[in-house]
């Protein structure tokens, strides 16, 4: 190839090529090298900068890693050398140069920020794709866990109907009033965890007056103190308001109480209690749920907000604590659990 032709390649490259002497000032270079000198020059003005003292902005030891190969017999000085510009117009330069025949440098630069871009979107999108992947899948697990815990409450509604006509009215009341009832709850909670388990939504912040919470609270622990014959003592400090979704709020005192409940109700204790308290802490809200069981095991309580990682009387179909968590999330609130034999205290903060 002849010299000019050499030339007009180099000038028709779509990369920077710039040669320099071993000081680094610039001797050729090509279109692409100016504009790149005009992107991440601060101060161009049409001179000709040096080039080592140019990129020494960027690197402050790249003049020291120069000379440590130009005293060397090694011909490759830079191989992918990148440096990030962060000021200006371009990310990031990969920089690739030889020591030449003639005594002097070769470099040849690349602007490789929108390869960076693609690259970083690339993961971004890989990353969503994977928690999407991972969320479809606790999704399908928490559908076939409630679909499973369906069975025992739609078996019985079955068993009841098929009693009916062997039974008077009164006796269809009684079991009414006393199963079906129960039953019913049973699979309405169940579908209430999906729910709140699968669905995405941002909570309903509003300002609620410490009184309304309350009433919707004793009206859950009523339910649970007729089924589970497991009395409750409810403290809330007065005149207080709360800045929060209250139907998410009141799901969490119904997921751990309700828990609580049907663990003390089982466990045949002479004096269950559970003990629910609602104060001001300073900035936050504090929410207090205590039982006097015999605790909840090491095995279950390191786990205890994990998703299905346990089923047993403490955490119901495996999500209902899940969600409490989640829901203390939403409202960038805490969580804390203590259990010992003498019983099991929650114990949660949310910002007010």
């Amino acid at each position: 190839m002849q010299e000019d032709e050499l030339l007009e390649f180099l000038y028709q490259t779509p990369v920077g090529v710039i040669k320099t002497d071993l000081s680094g000032n610039i001797l050729i270079l090509n279109p692409k090298s100016t504009n790149l000198l005009m992107s991440i020059n601060p101060n161009f003005d049409g001179n000709l900068p040096n080039l080592f003292e140019l990129f020494s902005l960027y690197d402050k030891f790249f003049m020291q890693k120069i000379e440590s190969r130009l005293h060397t017999n090694e011909k490759l000085i830079f191989e992918n050398y990148d440096i990030d510009i962060n000021k200006y117009n371009i990310k990031k330069l990969r920089i690739q140069s030889i020591k030449l025949a003639s005594n002097n440098i070769a470099f040849v630069i690349d602007d490789i920020s929108r390869l960076i871009e693609l690259e970083e979107n690339k993961k971004e999108i890989e990353k969503r794709l994977d928690a999407q992947q991972e969320n479809l899948a606790k999704i399908g697990q928490a559908i076939r866990s409630v679909i499973h815990d369906l069975r025992n409450p739609i078996g019985n509604i079955q068993t009841i109907s098929e009693m009916s006509e062997y039974t008077t009215p009164e006796e269809l009341k009684d079991i009414f009033d006393t199963t079906i009832k129960t039953v019913l709850s049973e699979i309405n909670s169940l579908m209430e965890d999906l729910l709140d388990y699968t669905k995405i939504e941002t909570p309903k912040f509003d300002k609620i007056p410490i009184e309304v919470l309350a009433k919707h609270l004793k009206i859950k622990f009523d339910y649970f103190e007729k089924e589970f014959k497991v009395p409750f003592d409810f403290f809330y400090e007065k005149n207080i308001e709360l800045i929060c979704d209250e139907q998410k709020i009141v799901r969490i005192f119904t997921n751990i109480s309700g828990n609580a409940a049907k663990a003390l109700g089982k466990m045949k204790l002479s004096n269950p209690l559970i003990k629910i308290g609602i104060n001001k802490e300073g900035k936050n809200i504090k929410f207090t749920i205590a039982d006097n069981g015999t605790g909840i095991p090491l095995e279950l309580l390191e786990k205890l907000f994990d998703p299905f990682a346990f089923k047993s009387d403490y955490v119901g179909n495996g999500i209902g604590l899940s969600i409490v968590k989640n829901i203390v999330n939403m409202h960038k609130g805490s969580i804390d659990v203590v259990s010992n034999k003498d019983g099991t205290t929650f114990t949660i903060l949310i910002p007010n």
